[in-house]
């Protein structure tokens, strides 16, 4: 169901029963662009990753977000999904709001364009929002206009029985305008005089003169015109008139300010529900969310996963459930697209889900990179492969509604963007990953220096992975750790033209990595050949190590899982592993990983 500014108020309910009614509701949102970014790195920390995004994607805004709710019928023993898809456009409410500004990136336009997104609509029908602190700001003042019993869209005056002293260049006008307005008083026939449209200025000053000339017996009100000119409309009446004339136009403006509210109405209902959410590649989408409707990002890692619990206690990635074993080998691309086709073919089952009248339009592919059908393929590929999950623990199709046991390894763990190199995802509700870098090596290096240069320098260490951080120096991993440990001592030389140092000593990091949440990477074998009779939601991703440990096992899905595959955007649907709207990766000097080929990390104890 497309939702605009046209019909927002009216199908507000349906969207509040549809989220009261589900079992789960799937997001999904397009962007006027990604990352203004200072370059992401693959060997980011957490916290470095999540500043550099914070700072890369605050100038931009949401263009389109999608819900769609899946809801079981145990009459038809099938998922009910209801999809909408909103156009979200920041319209300012008056002169007195910030017109909120925001940049465009042409290759997400020009993605948008092709996928044909209409971009009038967009601006001439979005719903609109408030910026958080907007909001409060408009609720103050259009109580302070009540109280203060002012024009609407007027500036307010103090409550004194002078008037304001008019400019000499203003004089002659509104000397013009108070003979009308005697004139009309004393018109016993006429009720209502509608003044000429004039600047905000003006109104100004004939209202205080109005207001010092006669202290009863008038209601003055600011209105706009077929041609959005706004003049001062002046009733005869009563006090008690009067009185209730203010409340109705104080009534009028509440209803006002809940249209400017708009869009972030519903994210408070995704908030109240505390159901489960999903998203494919979620991250943005949360940043953007939270940014835009809730309250400004914090500047902490760790405060913005504690503002997420509090706001959306239970989400899932879908990114994260398909580049993980058991299911990753089934899909080789995990982007949007690919995992909703694949998730529809053997080994899995596509779930027959069903649309109501109203939803129909949705029973087709022609709306893909429509976020509200992006919302509806996220869902279907999660009911998809949780049910094959319960299959693996059952030993048959589930048929009845997904047991949201099956799913827990997976709660609150956000795939990172861009992919980063051992740390596949965030997790919201706990610690994240600190893998082992002691195989990191930081260098700084003359501007002319090519990856061939840096490649030459470590080819006593064999394949080394090169991450580039900017013009002069890069991070290298080396592939074979064991071998790790003699670079500083053949490389750390004086009188040279690069400095080279631990990526522990390039952090500030003292001592030994040691306790349970470091990660040692290792090359284990297949965990689906381990999957019968056991329970396994196992982790694998991209690392760069050589060595072997044992098999986890598969008992219940309480494995979490903790590594990704080469990452992919969920719109971007080429043959290359390269998110869409993200820069490529520095090309590798050593030998590459081939298409499908992955390395595992070793998954810690208390997972």
């Amino acid at each position: 169901m497309e939702v605009t500014r046209l019909n927002f108020k009216e199908v507000l309910p349906v969207i509040s029963n549809a989220i009261e009614d589900s079992s789960f509701i799937a997001i999904d949102a397009e962007f006027s662009g990604l990352t203004a970014r200072k370059r992401e790195n693959a060997m980011d920390t957490c916290d470095e990753r999540y500043q550099k995004l914070i700072n890369g994607i605050k100038d931009f805004t949401i263009v389109q977000f999608g819900i769609c709710t899946f809801s079981w019928d145990d009459e038809q023993q099938q998922y009910i999904a209801k999809p909408f898809n909103f156009y979200i456009f920041p319209k300012p409410y008056n002169r007195q709001m910030p017109d909120m500004r925001f940049l465009c990136q042409s290759s997400s336009l020009d993605f948008l364009a092709g996928q044909g997104f209409d971009f009038n609509k967009w601006i001439t029908q979005g719903v609109p929002f408030l910026l958080p602190p907007d909001e409060g700001r408009l609720r103050r003042m259009v109580g302070a206009y009540h109280d203060q019993a002012t024009p609407n869209g007027a500036p307010s005056t103090p409550e004194t029985e002078k008037a304001i002293p008019i400019p000499p260049a203003f004089e002659k006008t509104v000397e013009l305008i108070m003979k009308k307005v005697e004139k009309f008083i004393e018109d016993p026939e006429q009720k209502l005089l509608s003044l000429p449209p004039s600047s905000p200025l003006v109104r100004k000053l004939v209202y205080s003169s109005v207001k010092a000339a006669h202290k009863t017996g008038l209601h003055l009100e600011s209105k706009t015109n077929e041609d959005k000119d706004k003049f001062i409309m002046i009733t005869k009446c009563s006090e008690q008139e009067k009185k209730d004339l203010e409340n109705q136009k104080f009534d009028k403006e509440q209803v006002e300010v809940e249209q400017a509210v708009g869009f972030a109405k519903v994210i408070r209902l995704l908030s109240k529900s505390g159901k489960v959410i999903l998203g494919h590649n979620m991250l943005l989408d949360l940043l953007h969310m939270i940014r835009l409707f809730v309250a400004p990002l914090p500047n902490n890692l760790d405060e913005f996963k504690a503002l997420v619990k509090g706001i959306l206690p239970r989400l899932i990635d879908t990114k994260v459930m398909a580049s993980t074993e058991p299911l990753q080998g089934y899909f080789p691309l995990s982007h949007l697209q690919e995992v909703y086709k694949k998730s529809s073919e053997a080994p899995f089952v596509k779930p027959n889900v069903l649309f109501t009248e109203e939803f129909e339009d949705y029973s087709n592919s022609s709306k893909a990179h429509e976020a509200g059908f992006d919302a509806y393929m996220t869902g279907v590929a999660f009911i998809a492969m949780a049910s094959f999950l319960e299959k693996q623990r059952d030993g048959s199709m589930p048929c009845a509604e997904m047991d949201f046991d099956i799913i827990k390894p997976f709660l609150n763990k956000i795939f990172l963007f861009p992919r980063m190199e051992d740390i596949p995802y965030l997790i919201l509700d706990g610690k994240d990953l600190t893998p082992s870098r002691d195989h990191v090596f930081h260098i700084e290096h003359p501007d002319n220096w090519q990856f061939s240069d840096i490649q030459k320098l470590f080819k006593d260490f064999g394949y080394v992975y090169i991450t580039k951080v900017n013009g002069s120096s890069a991070f290298v991993s080396v592939a074979k750790r064991e071998r790790a440990t003699k670079v500083m001592q053949k490389l750390d030389k004086d009188n040279l033209p690069y400095r080279i140092q631990t990526y522990k000593k390039y952090h500030g990091i003292d001592g030994d990595d040691d306790g349970d949440d470091d990660l040692a990477l290792d090359g284990g074998g297949d965990v689906k050949d381990d999957i019968d009779g056991k329970d396994g939601i196992d982790g694998h991703g991209s690392s760069l190590n050589q060595s072997s440990t044992s098999t986890p096992s598969f008992d219940t899905p309480s494995k979490t899982p903790e590594t990704v595959s080469s990452k992919r955007s969920k719109d971007d649907v080429s043959s290359s592993e390269v998110e869409e709207g993200e820069l490529p990766d520095s090309p590798e000097p050593a030998k590459k990983k081939l298409k499908g080929q992955h390395t595992y990390f070793e998954e810690p104890n208390e997972w």
